[in-house]
């Protein structure tokens, strides 16, 4: 086990003014944090255009940047989630999940069956033609029975794991894999999209990763998409590499932490929740400036 690069939200004095704001402030329904107006109007009301809060931005853009995600730990639990959103909306844009969930904030509950996604090294969205820049991730009920564990790869350690199997690299490269298409765009079921590609901008080429094992799997045995049993095989073996280096990773996830990851860079992944656990996390997908946080 080794530890993520942290912040601290430790100002008692900060805190205190930030607590107190939340109990004066009306609070919101779900929509409304889509809406620009409201989000400007809570980072005002509490305060997030201070200089505090905007070092605190360009600390998370810096650990974006060099790791590809950072932990924040003591942000205070908001029930209606406008410390979040607010927070959040001074990183990057709050984007809507899909049409079933229309919420800036969406709540996440361990899933349950034989192979639960999220258990799994696996990217964001990959069920959109364009997946989300970031993703962000609070724990607002701990596990009852055990810990849980995170597990944040970074693509730049797979593909160096990886770097004595060139031929498989080549192939995740230059093949497109099926992929779930959300109904949102359309109702063709599925889409073809290269797992590994890159991308330019601050001036470097950055490697860019869509990966869910899961959905591929789907794709072949429930809509019969074609796939040659070397490419099943490579898929396995990528998820494989990115287990592992988890497995030598993984940081506990407690209340009141918060995760902040590039989706385009970093595979994420959890340990095992105890059966029937009340765990739960808050999670927003954001639209990010690359350029400009990547250029800081």
């Amino acid at each position: 086990m080794s530890s993520p690069p942290i912040l601290y939200f430790d100002d008692v004095n900060m805190k205190e003014k930030i607590q107190n704001s939340l109990k004066e402030m009306k609070e919101f329904e779900g929509e409304e944090f889509f809406v620009p107006s409201t989000r400007d109007h809570i980072i005002k009301k509490l305060g997030l255009d201070e200089k505090y809060w905007q070092n605190l931005r360009d600390s998370i853009w810096k650990n974006l940047k060099n790791f590809g995600y950072v932990v924040v730990r003591g942000i205070p639990f908001d029930e209606n989630n406008r410390l979040y959103v607010g927070i959040a909306s001074i990183i990057g844009t709050p984007l809507i999940h899909n049409k079933k969930v229309k919420e800036a904030v969406r709540e996440i509950h361990p899933r349950t069956g034989q192979m639960p996604l999220e258990n799994y090294p696996h990217t964001d969205s990959p069920h959109f033609p364009v997946p989300n820049d970031v993703i962000t991730l609070q724990c607002g009920i701990e596990d009852q029975r055990r810990d849980v564990f995170s597990r944040i790869v970074p693509i730049n350690s797979v593909l160096e794991e990886l770097k004595d199997s060139p031929d498989l690299i080549k192939r995740l490269r230059d093949k497109k894999y099926p992929f779930i298409l959300s109904p949102d765009f359309g109702d063709a079921g599925t889409q073809m999209q290269f797992v590994l590609t890159q991308e330019r901008y601050a001036n470097k080429i950055f490697d860019h990763v869509r990966f869910c094992r899961a959905d591929t799997i789907d794709c072949v045995q429930k809509l019969k998409v074609e796939m040659d049993d070397v490419n099943m095989k490579d898929l396995e073996e990528f998820e494989n590499v990115a287990t592992k280096i988890g497995e030598k990773t993984q940081f506990p996830f407690k209340k009141d932490d918060w995760l902040v990851f590039d989706n385009k860079v970093i595979f994420h992944s959890k340990t095992e929740t105890s059966p029937k656990t009340v765990r739960m996390l808050k999670k927003m997908k954001l639209k990010m400036d690359r350029e400009k946080v990547y250029s800081n």
